[in-house]
């Protein structure tokens, strides 16, 4: 009884269980506009879970490991230099999941969402290039937790007994990462993911 209870509760409410995974490309916005930071890539991997709302709207937790940082290079001290800040998150976004209208609904489904993003510092690293040598060190000043704001939007394509999507989303902080400066991460994520329906 216990067991049909549960299957009947999570059919009812649980649309999809999955894994997702891609690629961020990020910055590190900083107050000196003289020093611009550029893009670096990085690694995001996770799971999720949805839980169905009603026929188009659903609320999607995410847990996800996401590699986000920036990279600079200027001349300092008459030598070049580039450094390059890695900074690794656990991220867990609360997404609201808008599921529009569709002439293939019954194949593919696009969707919007969007929603906060409460990230902890697992680590961060500076790497430091100057004459071929590279250097190494834990950045010390970081903040251990960061806030943002996710939206973005993608597709949903049924394949075998589950659903493939491809997402593209902008995240944007509004917390400081680092403790001495107002400095926040810019992401945009590409990423595909498999849920278990």
């Amino acid at each position: 009884m216990g067991l049909t209870s549960f299957a009947s509760l999570q059919a009812q409410f649980i649309s999809s269980i999955g894994v997702k995974g891609g690629i961020n490309f990020t910055n590190i916005t900083f107050p000196l506009p003289a020093q611009p930071w550029n893009t670096k890539t990085g690694l995001i991997a996770g799971a999720f879970i949805t839980f169905r709302i009603n026929e188009f709207l659903s609320i999607q937790p995410e847990f996800l490991i996401s590699e986000k940082g920036a990279r600079w290079g200027g001349i300092s001290e008459g030598n070049f230099v580039t450094v390059a800040d890695e900074i690794t998150y656990l991220d867990i976004p609360l997404l609201w999941k808008l599921n529009l209208p569709s002439l293939s609904k019954s194949v593919v489904q696009p969707h919007l969402y969007w929603g906060p993003c409460w990230s902890t510092k697992l680590i961060g690293t500076r790497s430091t290039q100057m004459d071929e040598q590279i250097k190494e060190d834990k950045i010390l000043d970081l903040n251990d937790k960061d806030f943002s704001l996710i939206f973005g939007g993608g597709i949903d394509i049924k394949a075998l007994t589950g659903k493939i999507s491809f997402d593209l989303r902008f995240g944007s902080s509004y917390s400081s990462i680092f403790k001495t400066d107002k400095n926040k991460n810019k992401v945009i994520s590409l990423l595909i993911s498999y849920s278990f329906n």
